[in-house]
C-alpha cells in the first residue's frame, strides 16, 4: 500500500504492509521527534536530525525488547514454579 507521509515539511511516498493509519502514525512519530531535537539542538541540519533521532528511536526500541526479554525469562520462571507446586501437589 503507498502512503504519502509528510516529515519536516516535506513529502514522501511509502510502501508498507501495515497500511495508512500505521504509516501516519509512525510518521508524525518520527516527524515530532525530529522537531523535538530541532528545538533543542538549535540545529536545522536535516540529516544530523535524522541521525539522532534514529538513535534515539534505536535505543527506545532495543530497551524495550531488553525489557521484554527479562519479562518473559521472569514469566517462564513462575510458570515453572507454578508448575513444579502442581506436581508436588499432585504427587502427595
Amino acid at each position: 500500500m503507498n502512503t504519502e507521509i509528510k516529515i519536516l515539511g516535506k513529502t514522501y511516498a511509502v510502501r508498507s504492509e501495515f497500511g495508512e493509519s500505521f504509516m501516519m502514525e509512525t510518521a508524525n512519530l518520527v516527524n515530532g521527534r525530529m522537531q523535538e531535537l530541532m528545538t533543542k539542538t538549535g540545529s536545522v541540519a536535516t540529516e544530523k536530525i535524522a541521525v539522532l533521532t534514529a538513535m534515539n528511536l534505536a535505543g527506545e526500541f532495543l530497551k524495550l525488547k531488553q525489557d521484554d526479554e527479562k519479562l518473559k525469562q521472569n514469566v517462564q520462571e513462575k510458570i515453572k514454579k507454578v508448575l513444579k507446586m502442581v506436581d508436588n501437589h499432585l504427587e502427595s
